[in-house]
């Protein structure tokens, strides 16, 4: 549920639609959205806003364009016996 909010969410955005698509994101892993909301919103505002060191210096998420940022590829693993 975390990955797919990271994954979809615009890493500038303000914490209103953060906190929308957290709520969301919630209601369609079937979370209480009313009990987790602020908590998980509070959370991922964080870790946008960590700093990263890089060669270049500091570097957060929230500053990551996202015409600029690639996301993960989709895989599949194999059943077994494949």
């Amino acid at each position: 549920m975390l990955h797919e909010i990271l994954e979809k969410l615009e890493f500038a955005a303000d914490v209103a639609a953060i906190d929308a698509l957290v709520a969301e994101t919630l209601r369609g892993h079937g979370f209480d959205a009313a009990l987790w909301t602020e908590r998980v919103t509070e959370a991922i505002v964080g870790v946008l806003a960590t700093p990263a060191r890089t060669r270049r210096g500091a570097l957060c998420l929230r500053d990551v364009a996202k015409e600029r940022r690639l996301s993960e590829m989709e895989f599949l693993f194999p059943g077994r016996g494949s």
